[in-house]
């Protein structure tokens, strides 16, 4: 019996290169991979003529820019064959803001449409830039030989991490900047650059004066060697409160060589301010602290302070209420770690204070936490503090002294230790207040009721 023979009609389809899939195309993996390279590479390997690595499309096609494409590109930033440029209103790669340039930058940045400044007075370039719209810095350093004043309410001064630098000239003797808030103050963005305050050669002034700073945030700041203050978050020129900023991944750094107090962070009719940054080897020609909360209100968060010049402390808290210092870092810190004076409710808990006054000039000074003349009601808890090394060298490690009604302060539940042979000159803990509760404080290994 004949067998009818029937014809099937074959559709030629076409599939989309693609790589293989992980868990499936077994035993196909090398001719679909083929299939794809195959796409842009000639067989051997080298990419097809009209294709260039760097002018590859993802997606479906593989295939170079188009003629309009390529202009499209060309349209994002103007970059000059030679020469520099100085105008201002240029804006390569950074929608609306300007591009400074700095007379030792890089010489490819140099070819990038922006203001190019010479080095010996920069600051009147900075200045009319920021106050016009953001800023972003090239690599390199910026001389200011006068203060940079912020008058716009939204500035924006970003620079390429901390080879970007704002250096003080010799002499200058003010601020790097310093805001000029109109009614809603200065809400501004300053990130990812060096101010050098260069106080070796300086009689006054420091990093940024930011009176009547609202909301505006210092991240990633590296503020050296600062005459009186790497930051000074201030009140408005009515004395209304500034309020809200964030300094967050600051480091406030090296002022051995200042002739003035060298401190980190000045907090002045300022509150409601969130701090998370490193304080380390400050302290000028004056004893003072590394912060100074004047306020009140504010929160001192996994922050890190070392060492410290001149019995440099911690913190202080003076005339305010309300603050919290909590999961911070103090190692070696030379003078008193946290203060408190003439101040209330404030929270220090879950800190860890490490050779307490350590590096003090003379023995038996200083403590992790010292309150007195009236500072009352604050929460002390969790902490873990530690004696130096040498013996004598702390005095105690936590104090409160009854001079100014000091008193009514809770004291539980602490670590309180000796390091090696360091033994406190008064004792572990030194409470001269009236009604504070000291209790359930873990002392040399001994829980103490």
């Amino acid at each position: 019996m004949a067998v009818a023979k029937h014809k099937c009609d074959i559709l030629s389809v076409e599939i989309m290169a693609r790589l293989p899939q992980p868990g499936s195309d077994e035993g196909t993996w090398g001719s679909i991979l083929n299939q794809y390279l195959s796409v842009a590479h000639d067989t051997d390997g080298s990419l097809k003529a009209g294709i260039s690595a760097d002018k590859i499309i993802g997606g479906t096609t593989n295939q170079p820019f188009t003629t309009t494409e390529q202009t499209k590109l060309a349209n994002l930033a103007t970059v000059a064959s030679s020469g520099n440029y100085s105008d201002l209103t240029a804006t390569p790669l950074t929608g609306n803001a300007t591009l400074v340039i700095a007379s030792d930058a890089p010489a490819t940045w140099k070819l990038c449409a922006g203001a190019q400044v010479d080095g010996s007075n920069d600051s009147t370039v900075l200045e009319a830039a920021i106050n016009s719209g953001p800023v972003i810095l090239s690599p390199g350093t910026f001389t200011l030989t006068s203060p940079l004043t912020i008058t716009a309410e939204n500035p924006s001064i970003v620079g390429q991490g901390w080879s970007s630098i704002l250096k003080i000239a010799d002499g200058m003797n003010d601020w790097a900047m310093i805001f000029d808030p109109g009614g809603n103050g200065v809400r501004g963005v300053f990130a990812h650059f060096r101010l050098d305050g260069n106080a070796s050669n300086q009689t006054g002034g420091g990093g940024i004066h930011a009176a009547g700073a609202v909301q505006s945030e210092f991240h990633s700041v590296h503020f050296l060697n600062c005459y009186t203050a790497g930051l000074w978050l201030d009140a408005f020129p009515s004395s209304a409160f500034g309020h809200h900023n964030k300094v967050v991944s600051c480091l406030f750094d090296a002022t051995s060589t200042s002739g003035g107090t060298g401190l980190g962070m000045l907090i002045n009719s300022n509150d409601e301010n969130y701090i998370r940054s490193e304080f380390q080897f400050l302290g000028g020609s004056t004893a003072s602290y590394a912060v100074r909360d004047l306020s009140g209100l504010n929160t001192f968060q996994a922050s890190v302070f070392v060492g410290g010049r001149n019995n440099m402390g911690g913190i202080e808290l003076r005339d305010g209420q309300r603050s919290r210092i909590t999961n911070c870092i103090f190692d070696g810190v030379s003078g008193d770690n946290v203060f408190v004076a003439s101040s209330s409710a404030h929270i220090i808990t879950d800190n860890t204070f490490t050779s307490v006054a350590d590096q003090a000039s003379s023995d038996g000074n200083y403590s992790g936490i010292h309150l007195e003349f009236a500072a009352k009601e604050c929460i002390i808890t969790g902490n873990v503090l530690e004696t130096s090394s040498t013996a004598g060298r702390t005095r105690s490690l936590i104090r409160e002294e009854g001079s100014g009604g000091t008193g009514t302060n809770i004291v539980k539940n602490n670590v309180l230790r000796q390091s090696n042979a360091g033994t406190p000159s008064v004792g572990f803990t030194d409470m001269g207040g009236t009604g504070s509760v000291v209790a359930d404080n873990a002392i040399n290994g001994t829980i103490v009721a």
